[in-house]
């Protein structure tokens, strides 16, 4: 597997997915030759939701993301969501309709290890087998006028609410 990392490996973009600031990066385009690839979001999930617009063939060959974000109880960006999924719930919701597996990396879930979201995730890539996850189904709040507005809703007793989506947390 080739595990990349975003914000080391790959350059981000901050913002809204439907509106972005500029361009995809360029370095993104190397996913397009690669196979097997883990993708690791530390800065949010605005450049990947994008690359999976711009070529949608790249669902294909990113076997997991992993994403650095996200919280159960209370977020830092307002007390309901967390900061990077906060900034674009439109991104996140397009990647967790991609297709592809999500493992959730939630403030919580860093708490509990004594590490950052982004150690957790990519000490998770590395090595999977150190950590518990449980699957679960997962809602972003994505209209604008609720206060709730980017809130991580996670179902982790079935995927019935939110439908299939292949989404895991750590706990």
């Amino acid at each position: 597997m080739n595990i990349l990392v975003s914000g080391k490996d790959l350059p981000s973009i901050k913002g809204t997915f439907l509106n972005p600031e500029g361009p995809l990066p360029k370095e993104w385009k190397k996913l397009k030759e690669q196979e097997d690839i883990i993708l690791v979001l530390t800065e949010g999930p605005s450049s990947a939701a994008l690359a999976f617009k711009v070529w949608p063939n790249l669902t294909q060959k990113v076997k997991k993301i992993i994403y650095a974000g996200g919280t159960l109880k209370r977020g830092d960006a307002t007390p309901y969501a967390e900061e990077s999924i906060h900034q674009d719930p439109y991104g996140m919701e397009s990647l967790l309709n991609s297709g592809v597996p999500v493992t959730f990396c939630t403030m919580e879930s860093a708490a509990a290890y004594n590490m950052t979201m982004t150690d957790l995730a990519i000490e998770y890539a590395h090595s999977p087998e150190k950590y518990k996850t449980i699957s679960c189904g997962v809602h972003v709040e994505t209209q604008s006028s609720s206060a709730a507005y980017g809130k991580m809703i996670c179902d982790a007793n079935s995927d019935n609410r939110f439908g299939k989506r292949n989404t895991e947390i750590i706990i």
